[in-house]
């Protein structure tokens, strides 16, 4: 796999439902480096690469079709902090969601499920910036919500209109 934009003098007619999901979802190639391989494995897929000190450790890769496969297919480490290198010094605050569209949509990082962990924790707190989740408005959401109190994470629960379930989706229906 390799940089979508490294495809795009001459693009493979495969990579399209790739892009037209990214525009679906309001995402644009120049908020991440967005990942895409011709391998017929994966080339229904986009690939979106996790990063540690700017290393590549793990990735996780997202069916862009309806058919009937799994929706991701990832290889990471335990209790990682997707985009945490993305943090600046200069923010005071870490936005914290559970999936990494919807971490890319607002520059922010994604626990990569609904449940904290302790390692996790820790590594957003070494950041040294108020930690604010925005979990999904979903049963398992509300737990992340109980989690995030204990753990003296701040929460933001948005006035959406009805029938938004995640960042993205608000991204999406809202703008961003």
């Amino acid at each position: 796999a390799k940089s979508i934009v490294s495809y795009l003098d001459n693009p493979p007619s495969e990579i399209f439902p790739v892009l037209e999901y990214l525009n679906k979802r309001n995402l644009y190639l120049e908020d991440y480096p967005f990942f895409w391989t011709p391998d017929p494995r994966l080339n229904d897929r986009l690939i979106i690469p996790f990063y540690y000190n700017n290393q590549i450790v793990g990735f996780t890769a997202r069916l862009v079709t309806n058919a009937k496969k799994i929706r991701y297919f990832s290889d990471q480490q335990p209790d990682y902090v997707f985009n945490l290198d993305r943090q600046t010094y200069n923010r005071s605050y870490v936005i914290v969601c559970e999936g990494p569209l919807d971490a890319i949509s607002i520059d922010g990082c994604a626990l990569l499920g609904s449940q904290i962990k302790d390692t996790q924790d820790r590594l957003l707190k070494r950041l040294n910036k108020e930690i604010i989740l925005v979990p999904d408005r979903d049963h398992e959401g509300l737990k992340t919500v109980d989690q995030a109190i204990e753990y003296g994470w701040s929460v933001s629960m948005p006035e959406w209109p009805k029938g938004i379930k995640d960042v993205n989706d608000a991204i999406v229906k809202i703008g961003r």
